[in-house]
């Protein structure tokens, strides 16, 4: 997400929102989080009439059409809630990569028939399950190890619903 964020700054995208309820669970909040230090870091600052903490379609579509203006950009906690915010906006006269770029998150198999096909974040799941093993099997033989959490590499997939031009 940081690297999107840096990418969408350089193009000259400076309104950047986030859609989903980052408090639904661990990895949802981290990639708020991630997107708000990007920011911040950057030294833009996050207009919060562009964050939206929710994941359901109808009050997003209800927000979204109640703006004045879209920003330039929204980064969704995954590719569902991506895919119902593209058929949304199509839903008020508004597209996608036209009007707003949307990124997803999980490179789910609806990323690339959604139409625009969405960018995505890719999460190397075979990575995630082995680390996951490796944590099973170390509090097995250590059951008084603290708890930890392991992050693992992603892959940012640029598709046509973030295409510049």
């Amino acid at each position: 997400i940081t690297r999107f964020v840096n990418d969408m700054l350089a193009a000259g995208k400076k309104r950047i929102g986030f859609v989903g309820n980052y408090n639904h669970c661990q990895s949802f909040y981290e990639r708020y989080a991630a997107f708000r230090m990007a920011m911040l870091m950057a030294g833009v600052p996050v207009d919060e009439r562009y964050v939206f903490c929710n994941n359901r379609a109808e009050e997003i579509i209800e927000t979204i059409a109640g703006l004045e203006e879209l920003p330039d950009v929204f980064i969704c906690a995954n590719d569902f809630i991506a895919g119902d915010l593209v058929r949304d906006l199509f839903a008020i006269g508004k597209s996608v990569p036209e009007d707003v770029l949307i990124l997803g998150f999980d490179n789910s198999p609806e990323s690339r028939i959604v139409h625009p096909a969405l960018s995505t974040v890719h999460i190397h799941t075979q990575v995630m399950a082995f680390a996951a093993m490796q944590l099973l099997i170390s509090r097995r033989h250590e059951p008084s190890l603290d708890s930890r959490i392991v992050h693992t590499e992603t892959e940012l997939i640029y598709r046509d619903s973030t295409r510049l031009n």
